[in-house]
């Protein structure tokens, strides 16, 4: 999935022969159901960002934030280090949110990214290591999920790929080939001084009553020492020669997608339309699948070689869940509504003579540019979503593919939330022939890309660092784009928390940029949580899994709520996102404290606290979520904000066991500004709080609005949240 940024070209030269072996490890899985399918008439999609963790560990920190619109003079340029990638910033870019890699942007450029950037004019922010932004919504109601790298392990066994990249090579295969080209010089032109250290060192090390082992071992290191400083002279001559020969050749990869996009484009298909023309004129980095989506239509694209790319409308029928490979099967190319692809897609699978063909004619898209088959550790991933979505569905875990766009068994079905929660945190519970590949025992013979009879690679494995599903409702207002559930960290022990696209800030536990535990950090509690309980699974089992999915059921309900009202609010979009942005706020405040109670609740238990234990268990605890606070103006829009109460009974969101919490004053506080919104976030709040009648609220003039508009602040009554202005926004 991910590559970490080469600071030195050095540096490139070690990593080169490894570099799309690392690309190409199984690493996100993604799903859609079309709106058709679905209980609310939402589209759905999704994926889990994995990080292919060579070490062992899981730690990888990410952040959530909002990207401020932004102006631009000509000759800056967005620059991603990672893949060389550079691209002239739009005059005007929107505003966006995304989810990027805690490290980045924070590395000196090199002299090979100063000689890329020479030709260029200038550029105004140099991202040296790339953002991976990885999923998020724009001002216009535009929402993505970038990427789902589209590997080609099992293409390099059959053939597919190697006759691919000879025709129209991945920017990243151009690169490796330079660098193994130049590596593979050098080591020829020392061969003999290699061979010479080599036996000298063996004799050297038997003579001084070292085993035969022992010796091998000193000897192959001698060499290895030559290797490397012809590598590394070779390397240096090279730069002083041309600087830009062995650096990035500025394909469009995963690391800069959702940077390039969101901030660009007013619908989905602009989306795609970008990104096509983006890959005709730098060609990719490498193979992707990618989500594209608004409040009209959703957009599939397979990213397939270094110019060649097909996407489609999502059909509202069908569901899908594909890992790391590309699984389009035919398309018209002439139905220019529906599809989006390169003019040459199919001419160049020709030319590398892997074009192929079902019994009709038709040409296959994916079985021209993949494999021959699915590699192990995409297929139990395909066929476990698959059965769990559909348990009736035909397919066999040894079948060669699976197709992309997929009928329920049972034609009545509707998916739910739930359901594509449950799917990303899979670990084979309904296939018991099959366990979880990081469960396997640390003597087991086990490689992912051969495959193992019962231990698999499962689609809530150790690696997921950031879940996240998408909910596109119609009927919400344009800019809202939908609502996000974000999971940071492992999906099997970590909350989802909903957002509305249009917010205009994030939570501050969501922005450390540290590489170790932060206490304050919602990525490093989550990883602890997970790491915690994986470490001590006798004793907590799907404790901690079970109270999330119980407080989820409490935020649907929660967001069901707010959905139903802003669909008919009326409210401008700057106050709407001020509204979203403060509910969203106080739930994520809500949500941290109860994730540190439950990460202190297990350190206790983990020490022989039965007390701890006995109350991560009992569902009879959970937290009280806070009221939503739901106002529109009056139609003459000189009156203050009303406030709408909730259609259904507090009971209905306060878990049984627990009492319903007695009216509490909320004190309104000055001098905390939140983009426009005055939150009482240290205020007492719940659903359970009371609700303020309208004759409770502070008649304001005229006057009193037009200063709280410039001041652009906003009043809390008792039960909460009021935004006031002279005029009703149109």
């Amino acid at each position: 999935m991910q590559s970490k940024h080469i600071k030195t070209l050095i540096a490139a030269a070690l990593f080169s022969t490894t570099l799309l072996a690392a690309k190409s490890a199984e690493a996100c899985s993604a799903f859609i159901i079309g709106k058709d399918l679905t209980e609310d008439g939402s589209y759905l999609f999704g994926r889990t960002e994995d990080y292919p963790f060579q070490s062992g560990t899981a730690d990888h920190n990410k952040n959530f934030i909002v990207h401020e619109a932004k102006d631009y003079q000509p000759g800056e340029f967005q620059h991603d280090g990672d893949t060389g990638f550079t691209y002239e910033h739009a005059a005007h870019e929107y505003k966006y949110t995304s989810t990027p890699d805690a490290e980045r942007g924070d590395q000196e450029a090199t002299d090979a990214d100063k000689a890329k950037l020479s030709a260029e004019e200038g550029f105004a922010e140099s991202n040296l290591n790339g953002t991976y932004g990885a999923h998020g919504f724009n001002e216009h109601g535009v929402s993505m999920s970038a990427t789902v790298t589209a590997s080609p392990v099992a293409g390099y066994e059959t053939g597919n790929f190697q006759k691919i990249e000879k025709v129209d090579p991945f920017t990243s295969v151009i690169q490796r080939q330079r660098q193994e080209d130049l590596e593979e010089n050098a080591k020829a032109s020392v061969k003999s001084e290699a061979d010479k250290a080599s036996e000298d060192a063996k004799k050297q090390a038997l003579a001084e009553g070292k085993t035969e082992k022992e010796a091998k071992k000193i000897a192959k290191e001698a060499a290895q020492a030559i290797y490397t400083k012809a590598i590394e002279t070779a390397t240096e001559e090279q730069n002083k020669k041309d600087p830009s020969y062995l650096a990035p050749l500025g394909g469009l990869g995963e690391s800069s997608m959702i940077d390039l996009v969101l901030p660009r484009v007013k619908t989905a298909r602009e989306g795609v339309e970008l990104i096509a023309k983006v890959l005709e004129e730098k060609g990719a980095y490498d193979g992707n699948v990618i989500m594209i989506g608004d409040k009209k239509e959703l957009w599939y694209m397979e990213i397939l070689s270094g110019h060649q790319y097909v996407a489609i409308k999502y059909p509202a029928d069908k569901y899908s869940v594909f890992p790391n490979t590309w699984s389009l099967g035919s398309v018209d190319f002439n139905d220019k509504e529906n599809v989006i692809a390169s003019k040459d897609v199919e001419k160049i699978a020709k030319e590398a003579g892997t074009a192929t063909y079902d019994k009709d004619g038709k040409f296959l898209i994916a079985r021209s540019y993949g494999p021959d088959k699915d590699s192990p550790g995409n297929r139990s991933r395909a066929y476990a979503g698959i059965k769990l979505l559909d348990p009736d569905s035909p397919i066999q875990y040894n079948d060669d593919f699976y197709d992309l766009l997929r009928s329920p068994s049972n034609p009545n079905k509707k998916f739910t939330l739930q359901d594509v929660f449950n799917l990303q945190r899979n670990r084979f519970e309904h296939l018991p022939e099959f366990k979880p590949d990081d469960e396997a025992p640390a003597d087991l013979k086990y490689n992912r890309r051969i495959g193992h009879d019962v231990y698999k690679y499962a689609l809530g494995n150790k690696n997921v660092i950031n879940a996240h599903v998408y909910q596109i409702n119609p009927n919400l207002p344009t800019e809202f784009g939908g609502i996000a559930w974000l999971g940071f960290g492992q999906t099997r022990n970590t909350p989802y928390v909903p957002y509305y696209g249009n917010i205009n800030e994030t939570p501050k536990e969501f922005h450390p940029q540290t590489t170790e535990y932060d206490t304050n950090s919602w990525y490093w509690t989550v990883q602890n949580i997970d790491k915690l309980t994986s470490e001590h699974y006798d004793l907590f089992g799907n404790t901690i899994q079970k109270r999330w999915k119980a407080i989820e059921e409490l935020e649907i309900a929660r967001q069901d709520k707010m959905n139903a009202f802003y669909t008919q609010a009326g409210l401008s979009p700057e106050q709407a996102s001020r509204m979203v942005t403060a509910d969203f706020l106080r739930l994520a405040e809500t949500m941290f404290k109860e994730m540190k109670l439950v990460e202190s609740k297990i350190q206790a238990a983990i020490k022989g606290d039965k007390e701890a234990l006995a109350w991560l268990q009992s569902l009879d605890n959970l937290p009280i979520l806070p009221e939503p606070r739901l106002y529109q103006l009056e139609p003459t829009g000189s009156r203050p904000l009303t406030y709408n109460p909730p259609s259904a009974p507090l009971s209905h969101f306060v878990n049984r066991g627990q009492e319903i919490p007695q009216a509490e004053p909320l004190s309104v506080k000055a001098g905390k500004e939140i983009k426009g919104v005055q939150q009482a976030s240290q205020a007492p709040s719940s659903l359970g709080k009371a609700v303020a009648s309208k004759a409770a609220l502070p008649q304001t003039g005229s006057h009193t609005s037009r200063m709280m508009e410039m001041l652009g602040l906003a009043f809390l009554s008792l039960s909460g949240l009021f935004i006031t202005k002279g005029k009703k926004e149109q």
